[in-house]
């Protein structure tokens, strides 16, 4: 060990005390000074080791006792003033406490932040991560937020409990709207106060303002309205837009219950589902297809059938059918009661001849009956 000198004051006091070379010195009396190697400077290096090795090349080396969060290597805590609130804390094992509080210390707990600006403004919000340049940058008092990406909900104020991933994406939203899940590069970018929504793709819903419980799947995906790409923003209610370029077909800005499926396909308007872009040529569904309230089939379209084992329009003859809003019946049979017919000015037909088995009235009041004849 190196000998310290000792030196003496007037008054016949004096510090004594030793150490080594590369060790750090401090007081164990009021008049003793020490040194230990768990406490070394490197001073070629200008590297510090507290309770390290001094040979690892960083320039400040801390080292724990164990592998346990049982204590902290670092922890970092407010003055006592604020109620020595831990800020920051590395444990031996590795695990990170970090919490961000509001500028007076109080009212606002549990928040995490890295990045430039990130949750600068919390004031009394808690639970809140932010991760990114001015990610949450505006945040006062929201809770239960998580944004990551450089700019992601930066101007959010008092929304709660949204989840926020991707450069700038929900960039708009200021206040009230909450449980919004926007991952993306400006996903959900101009979401106001809109609440509840889902998007998934760069751009995604990215005109949707006010409106609450859409889903968008896919680039660009429910952005925006009309029969080819543009700019006509589109805000959608409870409507669902799954696909890259999947736009509207609502006249007008504000649409609810709009259902798009397929890359670029594009939507008939509210209250209606559309499956596949114009360059499908067939929709396979498995299972029996149940339209609940009927269905339309466009003008000028046409229903084709294989021309192989065929197709058949009802399996059992207690299924009830029929044309031209008559009354569904079901199949008819001979039994069926017959008409008196009308004769001509021709040869008058036999009531009683047979055709299969049916007499000529029979089969017309069958006809009438599914529809075919009025």
């Amino acid at each position: 060990m190196a000998q310290i000198t000792t030196y003496f004051s007037s008054s016949g006091g004096g510090i004594s005390g030793s150490g080594a070379a590369g060790e750090v010195a401090f007081f164990t009396d009021t008049d003793t000074i020490d040194s230990s190697s768990n406490l070394a400077w490197d001073d070629t290096n200008r590297r510090l080791s507290l309770n390290g090795p001094n040979t690892v090349g960083s320039t400040l080396v801390i080292a724990g006792d164990g592998y346990t969060d049982a204590t902290s290597s670092i922890d970092v805590r407010t003055s006592l003033t604020y109620g020595d609130i831990p800020l920051f804390k590395v444990y031996d094992n590795g695990r990170i406490d970090s919490q961000v509080l509001s500028g007076t210390g109080t009212g606002a707990r549990r928040n995490v932040a890295i990045g430039i600006d990130a949750g600068s403004s919390i004031t009394t919000g808690e639970d809140n991560t932010f991760f990114g340049h001015s990610a949450g940058g505006s945040m006062a008092n929201g809770s239960y937020n998580t944004f990551v990406g450089r700019g992601a909900g930066r101007s959010v104020t008092t929304a709660s409990r949204n989840t926020i991933i991707g450069n700038d994406a929900g960039a708009a939203i200021v206040s009230i709207a909450s449980g919004n899940v926007l991952v993306g590069d400006q996903a959900g970018v101009a979401i106001t106060t809109g609440t509840s929504n889902n998007c998934l793709g760069r751009e995604s819903l990215r005109s949707l303002t006010t409106g609450e419980g859409s889903i968008g799947i896919g680039y660009l995906s429910g952005a925006y309205r009309g029969a080819s790409p543009s700019t006509t923003a589109v805000n959608p209610t409870a409507s669902i837009y799954i696909g890259g370029g999947t736009r509207s077909g609502s006249a007008s800005t504000n649409v609810s219950n709009e259902i798009v499926i397929g890359q670029g396909a594009v939507g008939a308007g509210g209250d209606t589902t559309t499956i596949g872009n114009s360059s499908c040529v067939s929709c396979f569904i498995s299972g029996n297809v149940v339209p609940e309230l009927g269905m339309t089939i466009p003008d000028g379209t046409n229903i084709t059938f294989d021309d192989g084992t065929g197709t058949k329009i009802g399996t059992s003859s207690a299924e009830k059918f029929a044309f031209w809003n008559a009354t569904p019946n079901v199949q008819p049979t001979s039994s069926i009661a017959s008409i008196t017919p009308v004769h001509g000015s021709g040869t008058s037909v036999k009531e009683d001849s047979k055709y299969n088995g049916y007499d000529l009235g029979q089969i017309v009041a069958a006809l009438q009956r599914v529809g075919i004849l009025a």
